[in-house]
């Protein structure tokens, strides 16, 4: 019989499982190492983007607020000009009535200057342009239209004005005397 024969590798395998262990732990070592190397990239990049992208929507947000703001203002900007210029708008109209209005009432006190005792203006208009005061007069006495007239030609009445003509002295039915008187005012009056 033969006797078969076992082949034993080594006589020593502790040592080469040993050596083996060993290499295998370097291996795991450096895998570790390597692995815990790209956790903590990944994680500062992703904590990195986090916090960009926090900082970035807190700026948004302010920018937003900022904007709002500025909207607000602007649009009580908006009412403030609105209310300046309606303001403005009666100025300028205000000043274009003025000088008008203070015509108006030289020439109303121009012909308080003129009213006499027992004579009636009627029909007055004055032409602001040609400053014309157009007026008819009447009285119950003839004696009372001479001294109208008298009155027109004194110094200062004649100062105020450039001339003026009469026109259509009638005699009403009533009995009554009619004259229609057209004069032209300077610039002062």
């Amino acid at each position: 019989m033969s006797r078969a024969t076992i082949s034993i590798p080594a006589i020593n395998f502790f040592r080469q499982h040993r050596r083996r262990l060993a290499s295998l732990q370097k291996q795991d070592k450096l895998i570790f190492w390597i692995s815990l190397g790209i956790f903590l990239v990944v994680g500062a990049i992703t904590t990195g983007l986090v916090v960009y992208a926090f900082n970035q929507a807190r700026q948004s947000q302010q920018l937003q607020q900022k904007d709002e703001q500025a909207t607000k203002a602007l649009k009580g900007m908006v009412e403030q000009e609105a209310q300046y210029l309606v303001f403005s708008a009666r100025l300028k109209s205000l000043g274009e009535i003025w000088p008008q209005r203070g015509s108006q009432q030289r020439t109303l006190y121009f012909l308080a200057q003129l009213a006499l005792p027992g004579v009636e203006f009627q029909t007055v208009t004055f032409e602001q342009g040609t400053r014309t005061l157009q007026f008819s007069v009447s009285t119950g006495d003839y004696f009372m239209f001479e001294e109208f007239i008298n009155h027109l030609r004194q110094p200062d009445i004649s100062q105020q004005i450039t001339g003026f003509t009469m026109k259509s002295v009638t005699r009403t039915d009533e009995g009554k005397y009619r004259m229609e008187v057209s004069l032209q005012l300077k610039a002062e009056v």
